[in-house]
Formats: C-alpha cells, sequence, structure tokens
C-alpha cells in the first residue's frame, strides 16, 4: 500500500512538472522558434539536479503542512523559513555555477531545476494525503489541486529571483521570489485546515502565480538570445506543434 502511495505521488509529481516543460519551456525551442534558446541537455541536467534538490526541501515542506495541520504555527514557521531560505539559496548556487550560470540561457536551467524540486514537493504533498486514513474525494481534490499550484509557484518563483544581468533580463531578485513563494506555500498549507475550501485557497495560489509566471516569461524567457549551435537544421520548416525534429 506504501508502495503503491509513494508511486502514484510520485509519478503525479513527474506528469505535472513534464507537462509544464513540454509547453513552457518548449515553447521557446524549435521548431515553435527558428532557433531554440537553451542547451536541451543542460535542461534535462537542471531537472535531475532539482530532484536531488527536492529531496532535502521535501523535509521542510512536509513540517510545514504537518505542523499547521496540528495546530502548532511556530514550528510550520520553522519549516516554511527553511523551505523558501533553501529554495532561495539552491537557485543562487544555480546561478552562480560554471555549468549552468555561464551563458545567457541561465533561467532556462534555473526552471529546470524548480520543476525537479517541484516534482518531489508535490510527491510530498500527495504521500502525506495518502497517509490521512479519512482521505476522501475532496481531500483528494484539494491536494492535486494544491500540487498544480506548487509547479506553478516553483517556476514562477524561479523566475523572479532570476537577478538582471547584460544581455538577460531577470525578474527582480530574490526578495519578490520570497515574497511570492512564502505565502503561496503558507496559504497551501493553511487550507489543508478548511476540508472542501482546501480546493479554493489552491486555485487562487495557482492564478495568482500563473498570473507572474505568464508575465516573467514573456519578459525574461523570450528576451535570452540563443546560445550557439541551436536551431532548425536545414530543411526543417516550422510548425505549430510541439513534436521535436531537431534532434
Amino acid at each position: 500500500m506504501v508502495n503503491g502511495a509513494l508511486f502514484i505521488a510520485g509519478s503525479v509529481g513527474v506528469v505535472l512538472t513534464g507537462i509544464f516543460l513540454y509547453f513552457e519551456v518548449g515553447r521557446f525551442a524549435a521548431p515553435q522558434v527558428p532557433r531554440t534558446l537553451f542547451d536541451e541537455r543542460k535542461e534535462l541536467l537542471a531537472y535531475t539536479a532539482g530532484l536531488f534538490g527536492g529531496i532535502v526541501l521535501s523535509l521542510p515542506l512536509g513540517l510545514l503542512f504537518t505542523s499547521v495541520k496540528a495546530g502548532l504555527l511556530l514550528a510550520g514557521l520553522v519549516g516554511l523559513l527553511a523551505l523558501v531560505g533553501g529554495s532561495a539559496l539552491a537557485q543562487w548556487l544555480v546561478v552562480r555555477s560554471v555549468y549552468f550560470g555561464s551563458g545567457e540561457s541561465t533561467a532556462f536551467y534555473v526552471v529546470g531545476f524548480r520543476l525537479g524540486t517541484a516534482a518531489i514537493l508535490v510527491l510530498t504533498v500527495l504521500t502525506l494525503t495518502f497517509g490521512d486514513p479519512a482521505l476522501d474525494v475532496l481531500e483528494l481534490a484539494g491536494a492535486l489541486a494544491a500540487s498544480t499550484a506548487i509547479v506553478v509557484l516553483e517556476g514562477a518563483g524561479g523566475l523572479l529571483a532570476m537577478p538582471e544581468r547584460p544581455g538577460a533580463p531577470g525578474g527582480g531578485g530574490t526578495v519578490g521570489s520570497l515574497v511570492l513563494t512564502g505565502p503561496g506555500y503558507f496559504f497551501l498549507a493553511l487550507g489543508t485546515l478548511f476540508g472542501p475550501l482546501e480546493i479554493v485557497v489552491a486555485a487562487l495560489v495557482l492564478v495568482s502565480a500563473l498570473r507572474i509566471y505568464a508575465r516573467l516569461r514573456e519578459r525574461v524567457l523570450a528576451g535570452i538570445r540563443p546560445p550557439a549551435g541551436t536551431g532548425t537544421p536545414e530543411g526543417v520548416g516550422p510548425s505549430t506543434g510541439f513534436g521535436r525534429t531537431d534532434r
């Protein structure tokens, strides 16, 4: 039973983040654009690195959700601070690494890293939900809504934290990211206290994060110049779909 719950929770995390990557990052890859704006191998490695980062951050996330549900707000705040602070530190390391941070496409790798982290955070939330002996359909729907909100929250938070650099526009800085993700995670945890209304709380967080992400996507990601060696090969025409033809 436990293994089955972990498998389902992990699968949902990977599927949600995979869909986000496919459509939101994929829109900046050939043939959707004349030249791919990032190195696809680095994007995959960034996502993989995020999975390992998510394992560490799942601990404070679990502390946040369980403490808030038990009425232990002080412990919940400790978990929240560790969660958003750990995310900020991890992104700081990614941005300043030689492998991911040396080019102009760093923002794409940050999104990939944050989505890898989100996959494990979703696994954590759903595992806690499946562990509730009184689990019903509405609680499960609320957990799925919260999971979707976490994916978008991580993507938006990653772009918000991107610093301004010559030739690569940023989102404003770490403080703006913390202002978004901190209250976002707190309200998601708080929503677990309200039963069926958890869906409403998660939907509000999701819509807010989605609006911020959509604005930053056009400002930050669309403004990045493509790295050398990317693009649609000769003989391949434009496409409106997301099928890969350049690899």
